[in-house]
């Protein structure tokens, strides 16, 4: 059940861009890095991911990766920048 979990993919008419919207599904590791926040070994989480992609001739040429890693590191606290 872990790993990528697309829900929402579309593009303009042209085919010029992409938004491709999808949960990250992971376990927390030791190999987790370092952090006073860091969720207990063994945490499920689920990162919503927002990926706004560029096209030309059928290619990617330019990829935004947009997610909030404050909502798993500590959640239900608003962070310094977000509040």
């Amino acid at each position: 059940g872990e790993g990528i979990k697309p829900f929402n993919v579309f593009s303009n008419a042209e085919g010029t861009r992409i938004c491709w919207e999808y949960v990250h599904a992971c376990v927390v590791t030791d190999e987790w890095p370092a952090s006073t926040h860091r969720p207990a070994v063994g945490t499920k989480l689920e990162l919503p991911i927002l990926l706004s992609c560029d096209c030309r001739d059928g290619k990617l040429v330019k990829i935004r990766e947009y997610f909030a890693m404050w909502s798993l590191v500590d959640p239900g606290k608003q962070h310094r920048l977000y509040s």
